[in-house]
């Protein structure tokens, strides 16, 4: 990992840390006030959970090396979905060695 992509890594990781950091402490606050009788535990957990969450997500973010991206040029339908049945009806999808090709279906009139 060159020294570029782990400065992106650990800046998208102190990114989310705030956010979730945030987010812990402000809803912490509001059940606090809403619902405890303006007590301290429902923020220090809050916190803890949005530190906790922030945590293994850079945990994981610094642990996979690289982002495998594909470009998914052939779509499988599924005979059991309602949407992907009611596709297959009106179209029938070849697939030869990677690439895709629709035809019309005969059966249909």
């Amino acid at each position: 990992m060159s020294e570029k992509d782990l400065q992106k890594k650990l800046d998208r990781c102190l990114a989310d840390c705030t956010v979730k950091l945030g987010a812990g402490l402000g809803l912490g606050i509001v059940f606090s006030v809403v619902f405890f009788k303006r007590r301290t535990w429902p923020i220090t957990f809050g916190l803890g959970t949005g530190l906790g969450m922030a945590y293994t997500n850079c945990q994981n973010d610094l642990r996979t090396p690289y982002l495998l991206k594909r470009n998914m040029k052939v779509a499988l339908l599924s005979p059991f979905c309602p949407v992907h049945s009611s596709l297959m009806a009106t179209h029938s999808v070849l697939v030869d060695s990677g690439s895709s090709k629709t035809a019309p279906d005969h059966h249909a009139s």
